[in-house]
C-alpha cells in the first residue's frame, strides 16, 4: 500500500489547496465585476498555457531518467532539467512580454496588456520549481511536495484578498501571485540546496529536451484541451460568458486531486516496473488504485449531478447561476479522472504514439468546440471538454493494454462498478424525491444522509481498501488501547 499512501498524501495537499481555492473563489466572484474577474482569468489562463508549451515535458521525462541513473548521475540530471528549465523560463518570459498586446487582441480586452507583461515573469519560476517538485516526487519526499503546495497557495490567496480588500487593485493582485510563486520556487531551491550544483552538463540538457519534446509538445497538446474552450468562449461569446463559464468549469477538493496525485507518484514505479517487464505488477498496481479511485470519486459525481444548481447558487449567488449547468457537465470529467493514462506509455518510450493521441484530439476539440460553441454556448464548451478527454483516454488505455498484453476486464471489475453506481442513484433519487420541496440548502441535508450511508455501505462490504480510510484520518484513530 506505499503507493496509494503516497497518492493519498499528495492528493489531500492538493486537496487542501482547492479547498483554499474555493473559499477564495467566492470573494473574487462577489467583489469583481464580470470585467475584472474575467480578465484575472484570463491572464492566468494564458500563462498556465504558454508554461505548458515550454515545459518541453522535463517534469515527466526527468523520471525515466533519473529511474536509469545512479546516484552521481542522478544529480547532473537533476541540475541539467534546472537550469534549462530556468533558461527557457527566462526567453519565454522575455517573449510573452513582447507578444502581450496580440493576446489582448484576441481576446478583446484592452486590460489584458499591462497584466499579462507583468505576469509573463512567472515562467521564470513556474518552469524550475516544476522540475524540483519531480524530483521531490522521484525521492518520495511526498510531504515536502504537498507541504510546499499547501503553504505557497495560502499566501497567494493572502497576497490576492488583500491586493483587492485593501488596494483595490488587479494589478497588485496579479503581483501577489507572482510573488507567491517566486516564495515558492525559493523554498525548492532550499530544501534541495545539496543536490544543486553550480554546474551542468549541455549535452545532457539537450539530450532531455531531445527526449522531452515530443511529451512538452503532448502537455502543449494536452492544456491545449482543457484550456482551448475558454479561449474560445472569450474571443467568440465574450468575456462575461467566459467568467460564467470560468465559474462553473470547477472540481471538487480532493476528489479531483486524485488525478493529478496518480500521475506523480504512479508514473516512477510503472517506470521500473516496465524496465523490468514485470507486466503483472503493472496492473496490479494500477487495479488497485483504479478501483479505489473510483469507488471514492464516483459517489461524489453522482451526487453533484443531482444538486449543482442549488451548490452554483448558494457558493457563488445568483449572478452565477447559469455556472450550474457548465458545473454538472464538466464534472463528469470524473469519471476518467482515475489514473494516469500515458504512464505505460511513457516508459515504453511511446513518446512519439502519445503526441499523435494527443494532436488528434485536440484537432477534434477544436472541431467540437466550434460547432457547440456556436450551437449552445458555454454548456457547449463543457460538453466538447468532456467528450474530448474521453477520446483522449480511450485511446491511450487501448494501447497501454496491448502493450503490457492486458485487456480492458482485467484492469476494471465491471460488475462491481455498476453495482456501486446503481446504489448511488438509487438513494440519490430518494433523497431527490424527500428534499424535493424545499429551498436551496437543502443538499447540505442531502449530503448529510447520502455521504455517510454509501461509504459505509462500499467499507461493509469490501468495494474499497480500509487502509485509504486510514491515510485520511488520523493515524492516533486507528492505534490500539491498553
Amino acid at each position: 500500500m506505499q503507493k496509494l499512501t503516497k497518492v493519498f498524501t499528495l492528493a489531500f495537499g492538493q486537496g487542501l489547496n482547492i479547498i483554499v481555492n474555493l473559499l477564495f473563489l467566492p470573494y473574487m466572484a462577489r467583489v469583481l465585476d464580470y470585467q475584472e474577474y474575467g480578465t484575472y482569468g484570463q491572464v492566468l489562463l494564458i500563462v498556465s498555457f504558454i508554461a505548458a508549451l515550454l515545459s518541453f515535458g522535463l517534469p515527466q521525462i526527468i523520471y525515466v531518467y533519473l529511474a536509469n541513473a545512479d546516484d552521481s548521475k542522478r544529480i547532473s540530471v537533476f541540475n541539467s532539467c534546472l537550469y534549462g528549465s530556468a533558461l527557457i523560463g527566462l526567453v519565454g518570459g522575455i517573449l510573452l512580454i513582447s507578444c502581450s498586446s496580440l493576446f489582448s487582441l484576441w481576446f478583446n480586452n484592452e486590460g489584458l496588456t499591462i497584466l499579462l507583461q507583468l505576469y509573463s515573469l512567472s515562467l521564470l519560476f513556474i518552469l524550475p520549481f516544476n522540475c524540483i517538485n519531480s524530483y521531490f516526487i522521484f525521492l518520495n519526499k511526498v510531504k515536502i511536495s504537498a507541504i510546499i503546495a499547501v503553504v505557497t497557495n495560502i499566501l497567494k490567496v493572502g497576497f490576492v484578498i488583500t491586493a483587492i480588500h485593501v488596494f483595490h487593485s488587479v494589478y497588485i493582485a496579479i503581483f501577489g501571485v507572482l510573488l507567491s510563486e517566486i516564495i515558492q520556487l525559493t523554498i525548492g531551491v532550499i530544501i534541495s540546496r545539496k543536490s544543486i550544483k553550480f554546474k551542468f552538463d549541455f549535452i545532457l540538457i539537450k539530450e532531455l529536451l531531445k527526449k522531452g519534446f515530443p511529451l512538452g509538445l503532448t502537455g502543449v497538446l494536452g492544456a491545449g484541451i482543457l484550456y482551448v474552450d475558454s479561449a474560445m468562449i472569450s474571443s467568440i461569446e465574450g468575456i462575461k460568458p467566459y467568467a460564467i463559464y470560468r465559474n462553473g468549469a470547477i472540481e471538487v477538493p480532493f476528489i479531483s486531486t486524485l488525478y493529478a496525485s496518480i500521475s506523480a507518484i504512479v508514473l516512477p514505479e510503472v517506470a521500473k516496473l516496465f524496465q523490468e517487464a514485470n507486466f503483472d505488477r503493472i496492473l496490479d498496481l494500477k487495479k488497485k488504485v483504479v478501483m479505489n479511485s473510483m469507488m471514492l470519486t464516483y459517489p461524489v459525481l453522482i451526487f453533484l449531478l443531482f444538486n449543482s444548481h442549488n451548490i452554483i447558487v448558494t457558493y457563488l449567488g445568483e449572478m452565477y447561476k447559469e455556472s450550474a449547468i457548465v458545473f454538472a457537465v464538466f464534472n463528469l470529467t470524473l469519471l476518467i479522472r482515475i489514473t494516469n493514462y500515458s504512464d505505460i506509455l511513457i516508459s515504453a518510450n511511446k513518446s512519439k504514439v502519445i503526441l499523435k493521441i494527443y494532436l488528434l484530439t485536440f484537432c477534434i476539440n477544436i472541431m467540437l468546440n466550434y460547432l457547440l460553441i456556436v450551437s449552445f454556448g458555454i454548456v457547449g464548451a463543457a460538453i466538447s471538454t468532456v467528450i474530448s478527454l474521453f477520446v483522449l483516454a480511450a485511446l491511450q488505455l487501448v494501447i497501454s493494454l496491448q502493450l503490457i498484453k492486458k485487456r480492458l476486464t482485467d484492469l476494471f471489475d465491471f460488475k462491481m462498478l455498476l453495482l456501486m453506481i446503481s446504489l448511488c442513484v438509487v438513494l440519490a433519487l430518494v433523497l431527490k424525491w424527500i428534499f424535493s420541496s424545499s429551498g436551496k440548502y437543502t443538499f447540505l441535508f442531502f449530503g448529510g444522509i447520502y455521504f455517510p450511508i454509501i461509504y459505509l455501505i462500499l467499507l461493509r462490504f469490501d468495494f474499497f481498501s480500509m487502509d485509504i480510510i486510514k491515510q485520511l484520518i488520523p493515524k492516533f484513530l486507528f492505534r490500539k488501547k491498553g
